[in-house]
C-alpha cells in the first residue's frame, strides 16, 4: 500500500484511483452507498 501526502488526498482524484472492490464494499454499493478504500479502510461517500 502506498501512503500519500495529506495535500494529495485533498485533491480527491487519488481516492478514486485507490478504489478497490471488496465484498463489504459491494454489499454497500447494493444499498446505494459508494465506498472508497484508502489505506485499507473503507470510506463511505454519500
Amino acid at each position: 500500500e502506498v501512503e500519500l501526502p495529506a495535500d494529495t488526498v485533498k485533491e480527491g482524484r487519488v481516492l478514486m484511483k485507490s478504489y478497490r472492490t471488496r465484498s463489504d464494499d459491494a454489499e454497500w454499493a447494493r444499498n446505494g452507498i459508494v465506498a472508497t478504500v484508502y489505506n485499507g479502510e473503507a470510506i463511505p461517500v454519500v
